[in-house]
Order: C-alpha cells, then structure tokens, then sequence
C-alpha cells in the first residue's frame, strides 16, 4: 500500500512538472494570433476582405513564455499583398523570431465565363463577379461589368482569365481601306465629302483619309461608324 502511495505521489509531481514546464512555453498558437492581429489592424484601414496564412512556424520551437505583451513589426515586405516576413519580439524574457506570412486581398473582379478570340465584342453572358486575390493581379484589373460590356477583345482570352483595361478596346466603328463620310464644319459652312479610310479607327481616334476628289491625305476624328470629322 506504501508502495502504491509513493508511486501516486511521484505520477503527481511529474504531472505537475510537465503541466509548469508547459505553462513556460510561448505556444505558436499564440505567436500566429499576434501576428495576425497586428496585421491586421494595418491593413483594416484600406481593405474590407483580406486574409493571412502564417506560413510556417517550426513546432519544435520551445520560447519562453513572454511576461509581457507580444511586440509584431513588418520586418519585409510590403501590405500591398503577396508574402511578407513579421518579427515577433518578447521584451520579458528577451527573444525574437521572425515569421513569413502570405498576404491575399480579396475583392470581385470581371472575368471570362468563356473563352473568346482576337475581335470578338463582349457581351454580359460572357462576363461575371468573382472573389479573387487582387494582389495577384495587374492593377488594370475590372470590377464594374460596364467597364467591359461592349468592348472589344484584343488578344484570344481563356475562360475564368480576369479582364484589365489592357485586354480590351473600344469597338472599331471603321475599318482600313472602308469608304466614309468625311464632315467638316464652321460657323459660317458645313461641307460632306466623300473619302476612304488610311486605317482602323474607334470611337474618338485621329485617322488618315483620304479625299476622294481630290486625293488629298486628312486627319479626322471618328464620330460614328462610316463618318469621320474635320477639327478646324
């Protein structure tokens, strides 16, 4: 019976050993918590959605446990998005690790429920909101259908590509080698004249025309499709 007694007896100091050795420890629970909530209150400020992965912290780590509240600065990187590297200090006891963290700003940005060509004009069936990591992304990037409705592909794009002002253009109303209207008025006259377009043109662009009458080689802006106009 004494024998079991004093077997009880040392299962309880060893337990209360391990649960003061535990109790020592800073956990990376908490090391990750910090980091966090120190980012986070930075970006809150120009960002509704984001979100942080911690992305690694060896668990071997044994830190002591900090008597004071956890210190986090930005000790790389940049919170425009990506992957940024966080110190985290202790004043009490003294130690400091540093913690490498993935950054992703979330927003809803046009892309492409499907593919289309070169040429092709883009029309809301083709067109959606998602959530996407706009860290990731050209800063050219969509988040108003009506910027793309209407425009017009520049290059093949795949289905789910996310849209920037880069991959689309305005509809060409005119076409290189096309007969036109040229339009040139004043206060005191209004003339018509008939011409053949030099190049391509969009809506609001300067192209060569040429005259038919008289051969002469004009610059004018296009107004409408066919019909081009002469700025005095």
């Amino acid at each position: 019976m004494q024998n079991l007694c004093g077997i009880l007896a040392l299962l309880l100091i060893f337990s209360g050993f391990v649960q003061s050795a535990r109790a020592s420890v800073q956990s990376i629970e908490s090391i990750s918590e910090a980091v966090r909530e120190a980012l986070s209150q930075q970006i809150a400020e120009d960002h509704d959605a984001y979100r942080f992965t911690i992305e690694h912290i060896d668990p071997r780590l044994r830190l002591a446990a900090c008597q004071q509240p956890l210190e986090v600065f930005q000790q790389s990187g940049n919170l425009s998005g990506g992957r940024v590297t966080a110190g985290v200090r202790c004043p009490e006891p003294a130690w400091l690790i540093y913690v490498p963290v993935s950054v992703q700003f979330l927003r809803s940005v046009v892309v492409l429920t499907q593919s289309v060509q070169r040429g092709d004009f883009l029309t809301p069936d083709l067109l959606m909101l998602q959530t996407r990591d706009v860290a990731r992304l050209s800063k050219a990037y969509m988040t108003d259908l009506t910027q793309a409705i209407g425009k017009q592909a520049q290059r093949a794009l795949a289905a789910g590509s996310v849209l920037n002002r880069h991959d689309l253009g305005e509809p060409l109303l005119i076409k290189r080698g096309q007969h036109v209207t040229i339009e040139a008025a004043s206060p005191v006259f209004s003339i018509r004249m008939n011409g053949q377009a030099l190049a391509d043109g969009a809506l609001g662009q300067r192209i060569r025309v040429k005259n038919s009458s008289s051969g002469r080689i004009i610059e004018a802006r296009v107004v409408q499709p066919n019909v081009v106009y002469v700025d005095f």
